[in-house]
C-alpha cells in the first residue's frame, strides 16, 4: 500500500474516532441535561394513592399524588374541599379557563417514585391577569405566588395534558360576553347587558347603579364567597 493510501486510511480512522467520541459526549451530556431537567422540575416527596380520580370534574391520567405543594390541606379530603371552594371562580369565565390546571397541578399533582411534578412558571403566570379578582379580593395565598422555586421555568407536567371544561358563567346581573370593552374590572368574560328597548333610559341608569354596588368586581362581600381563603 502506498504512503498516500496509508495517509488516507489514517485520516479516515482519526475522523471516525473523532465522530465516535463526539457522539458519545453528546449522548452523555444529553443524559446529564435530562437528569438535571427532571431534578429541576420535580421535588422529593412521599407519594400516596389518589383517593379521588378526578380534579374539578376532569379525569386524572395518573394514580398517585402528594400534598407537599399546598399549604392549606393536610389530607386529600381537605384538598378536595378546597378545590370545590375555588370552583366559585366559574363566575369569572376568563379566570376559570386558566386557573383549573394550576389548581389541579398544586392540589393534586402527579407523584411517582418519590418525586412530585412541579407546575411551570407559565402555568402560574397565565392566571394573574384573568384572575385579577383573586388578587383584589383576598390576595393570592403564598403557595400560589408565582415564585420560581415553586413554579420553575420551562417545566411540563401531566396536568397540562388534561382537557378541562372551561364553560364558566357570569353571576347575575352580569352576562357572559367576548367584548373586552364591556368586561367588568377583574372579571374577564362578564359585562353589562346591552340596552333593552323595553326599558327607559332612567331604568337602565338605575340598573347600572345597582350593578356597580352588587356586581362581584365592585363589592368585596358578594365575591368573597368565591374564594377558599
Amino acid at each position: 500500500m502506498s504512503s498516500r493510501s496509508n495517509s488516507f486510511v489514517e485520516r479516515f480512522g482519526m475522523l471516525w474516532l473523532w465522530l465516535a467520541s463526539f457522539t458519545f459526549t453528546r449522548l452523555v451530556t444529553g443524559q446529564k441535561n435530562e437528569t438535571a431537567f427532571n431534578d429541576y422540575c420535580k421535588k422529593s416527596s412521599t407519594c400516596e394513592a389518589l383517593k379521588y380520580n378526578t380534579c374539578l370534574g376532569s379525569a386524572l391520567p395518573y394514580t398517585h399524588t402528594s400534598l407537599i405543594l399546598t399549604e392549606d390541606s393536610n389530607t386529600q379530603d381537605e384538598a378536595f374541599e378546597k378545590l370545590a371552594m375555588w370552583s366559585g371562580l366559574r363566575n369569572a369565565p376568563g379566570c376559570w379557563a386558566v386557573i383549573q390546571p394550576l389548581l389541579c397541578a398544586v392540589y393534586m399533582p402527579k407523584c411517582e417514585n418519590g418525586r412530585v411534578e412541579l407546575p411551570s412558571q407559565s402555568l402560574c403566570q397565565a392566571t394573574r391577569k384573568p384572575c385579577g379578582i383573586v388578587a383584589r379580593e383576598r390576595g393570592w395565598p403564598n403557595f400560589l405566588q408565582c415564585t420560581v422555586d415553586k413554579f420553575p421555568v420551562g417545566c411540563q407536567n401531566e396536568v397540562q395534558k388534561i382537557k378541562f371544561n372551561t364553560s364558566g358563567h357570569c353571576e347575575a346581573p352580569l352576562v357572559k360576553t367576548d367584548n373586552e370593552n364591556s368586561w367588568y374590572e377583574d372579571v374577564e368574560g362578564c359585562g353589562i347587558q346591552c340596552d333593552n328597548p323595553l326599558f327607559t333610559e332612567e331604568e337602565h341608569s338605575d340598573m347600572h347603579t345597582y350593578i356597580a354596588f352588587s356586581a362581584p368586581s365592585h363589592s368585596s362581600a358578594p365575591s368573597s364567597h368565591w374564594l377558599p381563603f
